[in-house]
């Protein structure tokens, strides 16, 4: 393997979708490589130079890439990267070793702890990063110095092709960083402009900076859907650690309003309270979004009542299925009834809910699946979305199913809002009519629409403008999806993305 230069000059890329459906490009700043950089700065001072692009924000043409690449000349370029963008992956490797053929190119994120050593198949990739990326990488960075403290065979989490073509797959490390010990994410390496007023995880963006908080990892559920980057052991930051975190972004950047990634930030419920506490003590003005991170129904009213305390503006309860018998299939095993009621308290709190289901889901009956529709539509959810079921590489979901991964031969171009397959009872093109019924029969409801108004959490033009953007959505996106996807398949083309 051939060494880096002593100061090297490294190239971070957050990825987009090669095709995606505009109005759901939920932007927010990159997390995963902000931390990457800061934990390889504070472990390895003055030995890097690090630049971050986000594609999401900044879409590069392959010829702007080649220019872009020759003028800043990386030693090291890593792709963090999710499953849904491996295709944008693909076509980006070619451009990127044919401009910088010495470069090292590491693929890291959800896609290479999904996919694994099997993305060495690819020629143009040298190391591939699974799980927690801040220790491997780190030590890749070292090997690749010449330090022979980091025998590349020795770093956990790490694949590669060693000399003579044979890939080496280390197995991932038990020791996983120490988060209360993690430096904050480098923001210095990107403009917290770039994310205000683009659409995000929140559905009710406000025109405010805001930065996102990742304050624990790992899950103790085993959803058979999810991914296992974390692991299955909890992990999470201390209430203090947390608030140090979140006055340093009010102090250094301004930044008052957050959004919280945690798989499941409520599992330690005297934690929550805590942080609660001491925001209130240090008189930190906070705004707080949970586009994902909480389990809806460990909730209780004196949690929910801690959050909303905090600041807490919205709230996402990823209720997936109505039917018990599902629930058991994934291993969610959420309490429908207790679900239900905590929807209620944070409504009634004044907390913007947002439900998140699952359409198509393995043996799931047409009657199941409008029980799940009626769920979403009687509950006090102010909004919703309903999400074909996706088998994503590396999932229980998808060793189980493994013949709805591919099609016609080939991986399927999986879209959170458009059904291409079905694993229950209803077929694909069924799946489709009542998807779009589920969006109709939720939000074009007085009820409904009367609950959006009087929550009082975002400026109603808002509200009005993201219903206007889902009819939008049901009666023209996913017409056009369709009629895309099906001309892809007949005429083997792909939708090049535009220019930022």
């Amino acid at each position: 393997m051939g060494r880096v230069s002593c100061m090297a000059n490294i190239l971070l890329i957050k990825n987009r979708k090669r095709e995606y459906t505009d109005h759901f490009l939920a932007v927010s700043p990159p997390l995963g490589v902000l931390y990457l950089a800061a934990y390889a700065r504070d472990k390895r001072p003055g030995k890097d130079v690090f630049t971050i692009v986000d594609e999401r924000v900044y879409a590069k043409t392959s010829r702007e890439w080649e220019a872009y690449l020759k003028d800043l000349r990386p030693d090291v370029i890593g792709f963090s990267s999710m499953s849904i963008e491996q295709d944008q992956v693909d076509y980006l490797l070619p451009v990127f070793k044919r401009a910088l053929p010495q470069a090292k190119i590491v693929i890291g994120g959800p896609l290479a702890s999904s996919s694994g050593a099997g993305l060495l198949d690819e020629a143009n990739i040298d190391f591939v990063v699974k799980g927690e990326g801040e220790i491997p990488f780190t030590g890749l960075l070292e090997a690749l110095d010449g330090n022979e403290d980091y025998p590349l065979d020795r770093i956990a989490g790490l694949a590669f092709r060693d000399d003579s073509g044979s890939i080496i797959d280390n197995p991932p490390s038990k020791n996983r960083a120490d988060l209360d010990a993690l430096p904050y994410p480098a923001y210095d390496l990107i403009n917290l402009q770039d994310y205000v007023g683009r659409d995000r995880m929140t559905p009710v963006r406000t025109s405010q900076l805001y930065a996102p908080l990742f304050t624990s990892r790992g899950c103790p559920y085993h959803c058979i859907y999810c991914h296992d980057i974390f692991s299955g052991k909890f992990r999470a930051m201390s209430a203090m650690r947390v608030v140090d975190e979140i006055e340093h972004m009010i102090n250094a950047y301004g930044v008052h309003e957050f959004e919280v990634y945690d798989d499941i930030f409520n599992l330690d419920k005297q934690r929550v309270k805590d942080i609660s506490a001491e925001i209130k003590k240090r008189g930190l003005e906070t705004c707080f979004t949970f586009p994902n991170g909480v389990r809806g129904d460990i909730l209780d009213r004196e949690t929910l009542e801690a959050l909303k305390d905090m600041g807490t503006v919205h709230m996402a309860f990823a209720i997936e299925t109505a039917s018990p018998r599902i629930q058991k299939v994934l291993r969610k095993n959420i309490n429908l009834k207790k679900i239900r009621e905590n929807i209620s308290i944070a409504a009634d709190l004044k907390i913007f809910t947002w439900g998140f289901l699952m359409m198509g889901l393995p043996q799931e009956s047409r009657r199941e699946l409008w029980k799940t529709i009626w769920f979403a539509a009687s509950s006090k959810l102010h909004g919703a979305y309903f999400f074909p079921v996706v088998p994503f590489e590396g999932t229980e979901l998808a060793q189980k199913y493994e013949e709805a991964i591919e099609s016609d031969g080939e991986k399927r171009l999986w879209d959170y809002f458009s059904p291409e397959g079905a694993l229950g009872a209803v077929g694909p093109r069924e799946l489709a009519i009542m998807h779009s019924l589920a969006f109709f029969l939720f939000f074009f409801n007085p009820w409904r629409v009367y609950l959006i108004y009087t929550s009082g959490v975002a400026p109603f033009r808002r509200l009005v403008s993201l219903a206007l953007g889902l009819v939008r959505y049901i009666a023209v996106d996913k017409v056009f999806y369709t009629l895309k996807t099906k001309a892809r398949k007949v005429f083997k083309f792909r939708i090049t993305p535009r220019t930022a």
